[in-house]
């Protein structure tokens, strides 16, 4: 299987070289998410948010 080259939530490119802290497009440890992703789905205050995000890191299961 090889490796993505993608955001599987926002189709955003991977780039290995943004460093920016917020919005990043560089890719989340071996997530299939960019920074960005990650950063706006753990930043939420919605109180019912659960993304594709939340699945990979909790399960599918997380919210019942």
């Amino acid at each position: 299987m090889s490796e993505p080259t993608h955001c599987a939530k926002c189709r955003r490119e991977f780039d290995p070289g943004d460093i920016r802290y917020i919005d990043s497009a560089r890719r989340y440890s071996s997530t299939p998410f960019c920074s960005g992703c990650v950063d706006h789905c753990r930043g939420s205050e919605i109180a019912d948010h659960f993304c594709m995000v939340d699945r990979h890191f909790h399960g599918s299961d997380y919210r019942t």
